[in-house]
């Protein structure tokens, strides 16, 4: 820490094994991956830079301490942060610039443009978290629903303090529907949704957010419901053995794997074999096999199949082996030809520029010409991703049809899939690429 950082952590032996434990069984929802963890990073960084208010003489050593506070509550994390220096200015001048950042308005600019201030930016980085839009944010700020609260500290430390969605396992859609967004927060916290009829269905897949859902009316059991998901998004496609000789699916599949962590013989023979640490992504899975929710998890991982078309996605994947054996293609920015290839795929990712260069529009008229031009792409994916570094309010516009079946993803979230594949799952890059990008795309 004090290496990357310049801070140290004024910590107990084996109290940090214990933080890390404590935050790993921690789930929380962040928004688009990446950017929702971008902007807690923002707003840390932005809490740190507040030392130039603060009375450095009385700072021990050369290190300043920032504290972060995480408290658990019933549906949100709330989290907490100060630097622990003596404020140059005095009592009353901190009271009135609490006063002033508690009754902040106007972030954004008379011509509705983000105002891109310190505490303006904080308070747009929590609306992010909280899945609100810069429109929505400006509401709350205006109508009196703050959404950082600053405090004192031993009245004389400015505290920050603002709230994260925990994750959920799942929700019937019509329990959402008739809650208020501050009761239930974004659709993305949950894991898997709940629809009672087709209505419903395509009213979600109208929702921007991609997420795992089932028909079953009267199961309220997240396990079940998650077994009928995977089942149907999978099919006997695939099948993998751990080393445990946990076997999943039983019935016989066309693609099979093994996953072990030290003995790659004991005579099982398999299409692919994935090598993993005890304390990977995979390994994790893998080493607590017997619950049947890791086996399904497991399961949707491997069995999920991707195409790519995007160049710098595509010149990424050449540094990993082995992609096709785990069920991903990439490829540069050309018109497919699959004619002699009806297998359907669960996504096809496309780079918005690609779209635009080929069809010579912009935004949601080249999307929808070239699928309108490229029928037989709409046949063989189950869902369409655009990667893009744009923001998306004009996603909106498209028509419904296409609404369904399209999600956008920053391109930067699926480049760090790639990067970090070695990180995810170190002795078998292929299969941490295979998780980030699964994990990435459902945004679960």
């Amino acid at each position: 820490y004090r290496e990357r950082t310049g801070i140290t952590l004024g910590l107990k032996e084996g109290e940090l094994n214990t933080i890390r434990d404590n935050l790993q069984n921690l789930k929380v929802f962040l928004p688009e991956g990446i950017v929702g963890q971008q902007a807690i990073y923002t707003i840390w960084e932005n809490i740190i830079r507040n030392v130039k208010h603060c009375n450095k003489k009385k700072g021990k050593g050369k290190y300043i301490p920032f504290y972060i506070e995480i408290i658990k509550k019933n549906e949100k994390v709330e989290i907490k942060n100060w630097i622990d220096l003596d404020p140059v200015k005095n009592r009353k001048e901190l009271e009135d610039a609490k006063s002033k950042m508690n009754n902040w308005e106007g972030v954004l600019d008379k011509n509705n443009r983000p105002n891109m201030g310190g505490t303006s930016q904080n308070i747009l980085c929590v609306g992010l978290i909280n899945g609100l839009d810069v429109f929505d944010v400006e509401r709350f700020q205006k109508s009196n629903k703050k959404l950082i609260k600053f405090e004192l500290n031993n009245n004389k430390r400015i505290v920050f303090s603002f709230e994260v969605w925990k994750s959920k396992d799942s929700i019937e859609y019509k329990e959402f529907k008739e809650k208020n967004f501050e009761e239930i927060g974004p659709l993305g916290r949950f894991k898997i949704i709940q629809l009672k009829d087709d209505k419903e269905e395509n009213e979600l897949l109208k929702n921007p957010f991609l997420v795992r859902y089932v028909k079953e009316k009267a199961n309220k059991d997240f396990k079940n419901l998650y077994r009928k998901w995977v089942e149907e998004w999978v099919k006997p496609s695939i099948s993998f053995i751990t080393e445990k000789g946990i076997k999943y699916p039983k019935e016989e599949p066309c693609y099979n794997y093994y996953l072990y962590h030290r003995d790659p013989q004991k005579g099982i023979k398999a299409d692919f074999h994935i090598t993993y640490k005890k304390n990977d992504s995979i390994g994790l899975l893998a080493k607590s096999a017997d619950k049947e929710e890791n086996l399904l998890e497991l399961a949707e991982i491997l069995g999920t199949k991707i195409e790519i078309f995007d160049d710098r996605l595509y010149k990424l994947s050449l540094n990993i082996p082995d992609l096709g054996k785990l069920k991903i293609s990439a490829y540069p920015e050309k018109i497919p030809n699959f004619t002699n290839e009806r297998q359907q795929h669960h996504f096809g990712i496309f780079h918005l520029s690609f779209l635009e260069k080929e069809t010579g529009k912009n935004n949601e008229k080249a999307i929808e010409e070239f699928f309108n031009n490229n029928k037989e792409l709409l046949k063989r994916y189950r869902f369409i991703i655009i990667t893009t570094g744009r923001g998306r309010e004009w996603w909106t516009n498209l028509n419904n049809d296409f609404k369904k079946r399209m999600k956008f993803i920053p391109i930067e979230n699926l480049e760090k899939c790639f990067e970090d594949a070695k990180l995810f799952c170190p002795k078998t890059p292929v299969a941490g690429a295979k998780y980030a990008l699964v994990k990435t795309i459902f945004g679960s």
